[in-house]
């Protein structure tokens, strides 16, 4: 997975508009005071376009996820699903995790999530009312209200969704980019220190972490080229902090084993799901068997182009980018062009203008009052300066139409008006044609992506 790394880098950097300069040219721009480079952030207004049109498609409804009946008898238990789902997704914030997914499969050709079941405990102080008998009526009645043990609670019980970012994620890519679910293993990567660690310990999570050591300048070595964890490089890099807490990355494996195998239960002795989680490529902290109903990967993946044949193909802001930096050059150059049109062009007699009125760009050329009035023209000229820019903005406008037909995303997309249309019935099927590009990754990223996941979901509860 690391081999597509140099390719996300440069995408992340065209969706954030960054500016690739060296120094020569910023020492060249603050001399001759014109106007800084920029980026047209052409990658950015493409791919927050395709999120928006595509997170409208799918909340079309009441809910992203819906569920119906398949008889009269399961009318009522699909109406129990759905507020049990609606309450899942608004807990893991479900909206968010859908648009971050689509500016992932629009940046990096590639959204991946995670779902389990999970359980959140908390330890609460057991109220009781103390229980009196009234002496006329003999009935039971609370009396005063006493305070017991602390005793632990689940506060939250029900589906976690995480999302995990693609430079984290790894899948058997022995397989192709459709088939890794066909693969042995999936796995995707978290950072920790040792003190995060030390209090999962008491938490029952993990164990063993007392055995956890430093990394070692050999393995970073290996490692630190495909790793991208901001705090884990963060603390490689510093490098000074004390033994008893230090960063450390954590890979969460799914696998197929034989529990008996590997002396993990001895009555287990066939081929089950386990999630291994391994701290800094040497140490097993946990061993956990999901037992999932679905019996399968708790990873679901999306591709913005799940063709086989190209493997983990182009994305959209790899598409985009080459035209937008032809658009950002055509424009940049337009734009110093017409600042050197307006300054630097004048031949002037040094004898007879006051020069100091041209070095400290005064508003006023100044002559010397010993000379003749023979007029301005006899001392300060202008050169002609022809303009070989003058149609650039035009270029940049035909480069734009480019960018569209290459995407698809047009400016019917963005909510345009265009006036080459002389009707509404046009419009209307202009509108309708411009969609179906859209429409038809929306359908396959449903069928990779949030299908499955619902679907996963559906058989947590």
């Amino acid at each position: 997975m690391s081999d597509y790394y140099p390719e996300w880098d440069r995408n992340l950097s065209a969706y954030q508009r960054e500016y690739t300069s060296s120094s020569d040219d910023d020492y060249t721009d603050e001399v001759l005071d014109r106007p800084a480079s920029m980026t047209v952030p052409m990658t950015y207004a493409q791919i927050q376009t395709f999120a928006s049109f595509l997170f409208s498609l799918y909340n079309l409804g009441s809910s992203l996820f819906t569920y119906g009946s398949t008889g009269r008898e399961d009318k009522t238990l699909a109406e129990v699903i759905g507020k049990l789902m609606e309450r899942d997704q608004r807990k893991n914030k479900m909206l968010c995790v859908l648009y971050q997914g689509l500016l992932n499969i629009a940046r990096y050709n590639l959204v991946v999530t995670k779902v389990r079941w999970d359980e959140k405990k908390a330890w609460v102080k057991r109220v009781s009312p103390e229980k009196e008998t009234d002496a006329v009526t003999g009935m039971v009645i609370a009396g005063d209200v006493q305070e017991s043990d602390w005793v632990e609670k689940i506060c939250w019980e029900g589906n976690e969704i995480t999302h995990v970012n693609p430079y984290n994620f790894f899948p058997d890519t022995r397989k192709e980019p459709l088939k890794w679910g066909e693969g042995e293993f999936m796995a995707d990567e978290y950072e920790f220190s040792v003190r995060e660690l030390k209090a999962m310990e008491k938490q029952g999570e993990v164990a063993g972490v007392k055995w956890v050591e430093r990394i070692d300048s050999e393995l970073w070595d290996k490692r630190s080229k495909n790793i991208r964890l901001p705090r884990v490089v963060e603390f490689m890099e510093d490098g000074e902090r004390g033994d008893e807490d230090f960063m450390c990355w954590v890979s969460c494996v799914q696998i197929k084993i034989n529990p008996k195998k590997y002396g993990l239960d001895s009555g287990m002795d066939f081929m089950v799901d386990a999630v291994v989680q391994i701290v800094n490529d040497s140490r097993i902290i946990s061993v956990d068997f999901p037992n999932a109903m679905h019996c399968g990967w708790v990873y679901d993946y999306g591709m913005f182009s799940p063709d086989d044949m190209a493997g983990l193909s182009d994305s959209l802001a790899s598409a985009v980018d080459p035209m937008q930096e032809l658009v950002s050059f055509l424009i940049n150059s337009r734009a110093m062009a017409v600042k050197r049109g307006l300054q630097d062009k004048l031949v002037v007699d040094m004898q007879a203008v006051q020069m100091d009125t041209l070095e400290h760009e005064s508003a006023y050329i100044g002559v010397h009052k010993t000379l003749g009035r023979f007029g301005v023209d006899t001392y300060v000229r202008q050169l002609n300066f022809s303009d070989k820019t003058a149609a650039h903005f035009s270029d940049a406008n035909t480069v734009v139409g480019m960018i569209q037909t290459t995407t698809g995303v047009n400016e019917n997309m963005q909510g345009q008006y265009s006036g080459g249309r002389r009707s509404s019935y046009e419009s209307r099927a202009t509108n309708a044609g411009s969609t179906g590009r859209l429409k038809m990754t929306a359908a396959t990223l449903w069928e990779m992506w949030l299908g499955p996941l619902a679907e996963k979901m559906l058989l947590n509860l």
